[in-house]
This record gives C-alpha cells, sequence and structure tokens, in this order.
C-alpha cells in the first residue's frame, strides 16, 4: 500500500513536470489552495477543503486497516486464542466497519437533509461528530487492560468493533462534507485522492506496527493507532481554520 501510495503521487509528480497534466482553469496549483479568482468563483482543484478532508479521513480511518490485520494477532498471541477460534472470531471487527458505514451514512443524508429544510446557506460543520468519533476511538488503548479481565475475549471483540464502527463514520462524514466543499467536477478526485491518503498512511502505520507487535509493544502500538484519529481531527481543524463551511 505505501508503494502504491508514493508511486500515485510520483506519478502526478511527473505528469505534471512533463506538461502532460493541467490544473483545472483558474487553479492556482498546489502552493496556492485558495479560491481562484473569476465571476463564476472556480476554486483550485489543490485547494484546503481537499488537504482538510484527506488528512481527517486518512488519519481517522486507520483503526479500520488496524483493526483487520491486529485483532487476529492479538487473539492468537495475547489472549492465546488457538487456531480453531481464529475462522470465526475475525469477522467480528470488520462487521463494525460495515455497521459504521451503514449507520453514519444514513446520519450524512439527513444531515444534509435537515439542512436543506431549515434553508442554511451552508452546510453543517461535521467537527462535533469528528471529536464524537476521535474521543470514542481512544477506547482502543483500553483493549491491552482487558487481557487479564475476565472474558477478555468478547471485552476485546466489542471494544474493536466499536472503534471501527465510528471509524467508518470518518469515511462517509468526511466524503459527504468534504464534497460540499468542492465543484461538482472535482468530487472524484477529492473521493480519489483521500482513499490514496489513507492507503498511504495505512503502508506507513503497518510497517510501525508489525515491527512495535514483533517486540512486544502491544499497549505503545495500541496507543499510537488509537491517538491517530486525534491527530486527524486537529489538523483538519487548522486546515479549515475554523470555516468548515464551505471553504476553499
Amino acid at each position: 500500500s505505501a508503494v502504491v501510495g508514493f508511486g500515485w503521487i510520483g506519478l502526478w509528480l511527473m505528469l505534471r513536470a512533463i506538461g502532460l497534466y493541467r490544473p483545472m482553469p483558474g487553479s492556482q496549483g498546489m502552493a496556492g489552495m485558495v479560491e481562484s479568482p473569476g465571476p463564476q468563483g472556480t476554486i483550485s482543484r489543490w485547494n484546503r477543503g481537499l488537504f482538510a478532508t484527506a488528512v481527517v479521513y486518512g488519519l481517522g480511518a486507520a483503526p479500520l486497516a488496524f483493526g483487520l490485520y491486529a485483532a487476529p494477532l492479538y487473539l492468537n498471541r495475547i489472549l492465546h486464542q488457538p487456531q480453531s477460534a481464529l475462522g470465526h472470531l475475525p469477522w467480528i471487527p470488520p462487521a463494525g466497519w460495515e455497521a459504521g458505514y451503514l449507520f453514519w451514512g444514513r446520519v450524512a443524508d439527513r444531515r444534509r437533509k435537515r439542512d436543506k429544510r431549515d434553508g442554511a446557506s451552508g452546510v453543517s460543520s461535521p467537527l462535533g461528530l469528528f471529536t464524537l468519533f476521535a474521543v470514542g476511538s481512544l477506547a482502543l488503548a483500553a483493549i491491552p487492560f482487558c487481557a487479564g479481565m475476565p472474558y477478555a475475549v468478547p471485552l476485546t471483540l466489542a471494544l474493536f468493533f466499536w472503534v471501527m464502527f465510528l471509524s467508518g463514520g470518518y469515511v462517509v462524514i468526511a466524503l459527504a462534507h468534504g464534497a460540499t466543499t468542492q465543484t461538482a467536477e472535482n468530487t472524484g478526485f477529492l473521493a480519489g485522492f483521500s482513499i490514496s491518503g489513507w492507503s498511504l498512511t495505512t503502508g506507513v502505520l503497518m510497517w510501525v506496527v508489525g515491527r512495535m507487535f514483533d517486540r512486544g509493544e502491544y499497549s505503545a502500538t495500541f496507543w499510537l493507532v488509537a491517538g491517530l484519529p486525534c491527530v486527524g481531527v486537529a489538523l483538519w481543524r487548522l486546515l479549515t481554520g475554523g470555516r468548515e463551511s464551505g471553504f476553499r
């Protein structure tokens, strides 16, 4: 994933350098990231909304890949679950991921309908939801403490399910809100750029996590992943400059 992410960025830079890629009319390129002048209010393809969405998606949804990778290893190495048990337990965390897509997708649609019904000039800020997701994702750090408790396996799986449920919300809410900050012809690029950012984050994170797991640094690993959504929300807030609705 890391190789693909870096390769995608390198390919774009190469195409831009040799002139095969041209920014949208009125675009000021990556350095501008500001609204382009003009009577139609065209914005740069490379704008703050794009990068804000990508960073909150990439870091906020980091626990998704971690849950898929870490849950079976943790169940086997720490909770001593036999291979036979791993055949019917690891589906539970991804089920939280899917449930999050469906639930938070419904929430995103209802928020948009409410904005239209109330005649709002902009769209509701997702800061409250992002904060909820970030705080809830800190539950991931509690998993190592469950190892010595009764019903450690159900508790561990429940926490993985919960965090992946919330992380799925980052994907849906980030893209739904991010699309409102872009021109219609830039929404596909927004989705692709954000997913590429998540893939790049995943590739780097899995390399780091794998080394930490091999050294037995389980508590530190869970704290690291639990903190990434908080960093993502803070960077999103910084990039939006406090203007979450319709920022450029």
